[in-house]
């Protein structure tokens, strides 16, 4: 966390340059309580907590990674799937793609040191998904992880070494009333722990959520077990999914 990002002239790659610059720390005063966040639901308010970030020196200056700090149901991504599907009202002949970000470092071999972050995709029938048990919607969700070996990552990589000059063209914008999914666990992130000397932080999630489609799995700050599920979607299907999330 202590590095900072460089542009290698020769190849034209991003790299992580160990320089020493050190971790940002910005410490701001608020007047708010935490009443005034309510439910802690992501909105637009939110991005005024969110530290602003000075792109305008180059990538050598941005930071690795940025973070704020702030003084149910275990939901499993099959039945996200369908209540989603359920919620958008999406046909039967509709196929909705689900992607699932993993870590590759286990799955590498033989080991890996860094991070390398995939995303798991799974194309299914809307009708498949909604007309059959949610077991069938679980196991495609585990046949896409189980299919991110070694040999399946290599050969991703293999990919981009060859078209990394052209990589901008694989990263597309999801659009709003989008019928596909993106799953994002954060249950394995300690960032409960943290303790800056107030005590154990009270709520951890993400400050705004970009598209329709995009949601997260949180661990309670309770340290109970439980889980809890951040997700965006039109405004006219959240309702009908929360109903049909609860309705088990």
């Amino acid at each position: 966390m202590a590095s900072r990002f460089k542009l290698n002239d020769e190849n034209g790659r991003v790299e992580i340059d160990c320089n020493a610059e050190g971790v940002l720390f910005v410490v701001a005063e608020s007047s708010s309580v935490v009443d005034d966040f309510g439910d802690f639901a992501p909105t637009p308010n939110f991005i005024t907590l969110i530290p602003t970030v000075d792109y305008s020196l180059g990538i050598s200056s941005y930071p690795i990674l940025v973070l704020q700090t702030n003084v149910g149901r275990g939901p499993r991504p099959g039945h996200i799937r369908r209540c989603s599907c359920k919620a958008r009202k999406l046909p039967d002949d509709q196929d909705t793609r689900l992607f699932i970000g993993i870590d590759g470092r286990s799955r590498l071999q033989p080991g890996f040191f860094g991070n390398a972050v995939f995303r798991a995709p799974q194309i299914a029938a809307t009708g498949n998904l909604l007309s059959k048990p949610t077991w069938y919607a679980t196991s495609c969700v585990h046949d896409a992880l189980v299919r991110m070996g070694d040999d399946y990552l290599r050969s991703f990589l293999d990919y981009l070494e060859l078209y990394h000059s052209s990589l901008s063209k694989l990263v597309k914008s999801p659009l709003v009333g989008s019928v596909n999914l993106w799953i994002n666990s954060w249950i394995r992130l300690p960032i409960h722990d943290a303790d800056f000397g107030w005590g154990r932080p009270i709520f951890m999630g993400p400050g705004a959520i970009q598209f329709d489609g995009l949601c997260f799995i949180i661990l309670s700050p309770k340290n109970d077990g439980s889980l809890s599920l951040v997700i965006s979607l039109n405004y006219e299907h959240m309702k009908s999914f929360s109903k049909l999330f609860y309705d088990i």
